[in-house]
């Protein structure tokens, strides 16, 4: 059995229920390892493959860390190559609703529009320079939420430069 990962860091030093749910499910990976174990047990490989971008290691923490928090069960199997599987408990299978609606909410959004101009270009606010810095840092050192708030201000710093050059153009 792996070690139970250490307790998650609280940053914004928070412990309300809400703070709690966001150490659950708010980094990059738990909702889409819910969403990709949503149709029943997968070995580890099999998310390996639907998740491309996690490294191994990445992925072996976040799937022990939703085992201790209840939101995964392990199965591990003695076979030659040794197999294990993971499935959603009722725990995780509550937020499916939630997952789906996100989905279809983002679909909309999307459709509506498709060239990034209007919503989906604000709601999309500093997530480019959000993953380069997630990329780098090999998703080790920040949760999305926080690098896309490092992005927002990469992306206003750079609106704030283009203005001063578009200024000094006229």
């Amino acid at each position: 059995m792996p070690p139970v990962p250490p307790p998650k860091r609280h940053p914004y030093d928070q412990w309300s229920p809400d703070a709690r749910a966001l150490d659950l499910v708010g980094d990059k990976w738990t909702l889409l390892i819910i969403r990709d174990l949503a149709a029943g047990p997968r070995r580890f490989v099999e998310l390996q493959r639907v998740l491309p971008g996690i490294s191994t290691e990445q992925l072996r923490s976040r799937l022990n860390r939703m085992v201790a928090d209840g939101l995964l069960t392990r199965q591990r199997y003695r076979e030659v190559p040794p197999r294990v599987d993971y499935e959603l408990t009722p725990r995780s299978r509550a937020l499916l609703p939630v997952v789906s609606e996100s989905c279809a909410i983002k679909a909309r959004v999307v459709e509506e529009d498709e060239r990034e101009t209007g919503q989906r270009r604000t709601l999309n606010f500093g997530h480019t320079a959000a993953h380069a810095l997630e990329s780098v840092t090999k998703y080790r050192r920040f949760r999305h939420g926080e690098a896309v708030a490092y992005g927002m201000l990469v992306a206003a710093e750079i609106a704030v430069v283009a203005a001063e050059v578009e200024e000094h153009r006229t």
